[in-house]
């Protein structure tokens, strides 16, 4: 089973748990057509920036599963968003991962400012921890959509648990976006690249060319524990690092 056969299966499960109960269909059908309108009516990305990350995000994944070194090694996810690449799942080793980096920069356009790259040194995970997070990445959607009331312009990626929010957004946005997925159930952690209208242009202002790497090595670093790889600009111009929100303590069971 080939990778993006796989990722669709994963998605039908979810659906098709929804479907079985009477009455559903229509439902879900319904809702899922108006979410998506919304989502691309609300979008503060340009027409171009839809396309190009579309895209990228194609053309970086079937690079590196063609890859004879490392494509049948790697489980790995490409998420690109206003021209900044998220690129999350596990390698065996830090060869592979760095494998998978450079393709991603070899294969980004001008536009691609930064690659963040989320990948952990681990085994591929299993189909149980895959469905899981496809799970976690709809119920933080959905979270976010009931809390908020419109369509939160907000990418949503899982990982091992983690999920990474990525979208155009104010620093107050931001906040309220992250304290709700922070509190969905069995989340590990909530990573933010967010690029923010106002108040922080060091994304929206990076270098053109070549895209910064900025290596997390999977493990969700607090900002000042994470470290810029490649050709970036001098550090008060690079591009901002993710940011961990930890999860409140959980109440003990007597």
């Amino acid at each position: 089973m080939s990778k993006r056969t796989e990722q669709i299966v994963l998605i039908f499960t979810l659906v098709a748990s929804v479907l079985v109960a009477p009455g559903c269909a229509t439902v879900a059908i319904t809702v899922l057509a108006a979410g998506a309108g919304a989502a691309v009516a609300t979008d503060r990305r340009t027409t171009g920036a839809i396309v190009e990350d579309q895209t990228m995000e194609i053309k970086v994944t079937d690079a590196i599963y063609g890859d004879p070194e490392i494509g049948k090694l790697v489980h790995v996810a490409v998420t690109s968003f206003n021209n900044i690449v998220l690129l999350t799942g596990e390698a065996p080793t830090a060869e592979a991962r760095a494998r998978v980096v450079e393709i991603a920069r070899n294969l980004s356009n001008s536009s691609v400012r930064v690659i963040h790259n989320e990948i952990r040194l681990e085994t591929t995970a299993d189909l149980p921890t895959r469905t899981h997070d496809v799970w976690l990445t709809s119920e933080s959607k959905s979270r976010l959509v009931y809390n908020l009331g419109l369509p939160t312009r907000t990418k949503v990626v899982t990982s091992g648990g983690n999920v990474y929010l990525m979208g155009l957004v104010t620093q107050d946005e931001a906040k309220r976006l992250s304290k709700i997925v922070a509190e969905t159930r069995d989340v590990k952690s909530v990573v933010t690249l967010f690029e923010y209208l106002e108040g922080d242009s060091r994304i929206l202002n990076a270098t053109r060319g070549k895209a910064v790497v900025v290596e997390h090595g999977g493990s969700a670093p607090r900002l000042s524990d994470s470290a810029s790889v490649s050709n970036s600009p001098p550090p008060a111009e690079a591009p901002a690092d993710a940011v961990t929100i930890p999860l409140p303590p959980r109440p003990s069971t007597p």
